[in-house]
């Protein structure tokens, strides 16, 4: 629907303020409204499989995650403050719970969305659309460097998150 709003707006313009058209306001209206309820629809669809998509890996990852800890070695359990364990299953799970049905369910629509408006840019205007184009390697590359800090800054939270933890705990003890 995001690539269809350009198109239904070109339309309406052209019809109804262009060519004066006034037959076009009994059913424009009506299409404007239902690519917007479909569009709606399918945000909420997308909105409720993020929640369960990472509901689904947030169990999955704290039933590994607890197998684990069962089999462990006892010496490093002990080494290990508890502290760390708690922040693991409450803090960090939930981090990743929120990313990974953000990111896996959020990839599939932004892909949508790039390949239907990249088709519509190239309908409209092919060599604006490739002039455009022009500038993604950089971007490209620009994202790349953000991801690496952005890498290692969320490591950085999720230790000193078990830090903060460990010394609550052991304050609390």
């Amino acid at each position: 629907t995001t690539g269809a709003l350009p198109f239904l707006m070109q339309r309406i313009s052209d019809e109804i303020v262009v060519a004066k058209n006034m037959n076009s306001l009994y059913y424009m209206p009506l299409l404007v409204i239902f690519i917007t309820s479909l569009k709606a629809a399918a945000e909420y669809v997308s909105s409720v499989s993020e929640n369960y998509i990472g509901q689904r890996i947030t169990a999955e990852l704290r039933e590994r995650m607890f197998k684990a800890l069962m089999y462990a070695d006892l010496s490093w359990i002990q080494r290990t403050h508890t502290g760390r364990f708690t922040s693991s299953f409450l803090g960090d799970i939930g981090a990743i719970q929120s990313a990974a049905g953000i990111t896996i369910v959020g990839l599939g629509k932004n892909i949508l969305k790039c390949i239907f408006l990249i088709g519509g840019m190239f309908y409209m205007d092919w060599i604006l659309t490739i002039a455009a184009a022009a500038g993604l390697p950089f971007a490209f590359h620009q994202l790349g460097r953000q991801r690496k800090k952005m890498v290692r800054s969320s490591t950085r939270v999720f230790q000193e998150s078990g830090d903060l933890t460990s010394f609550v705990s052991q304050a609390l003890s």
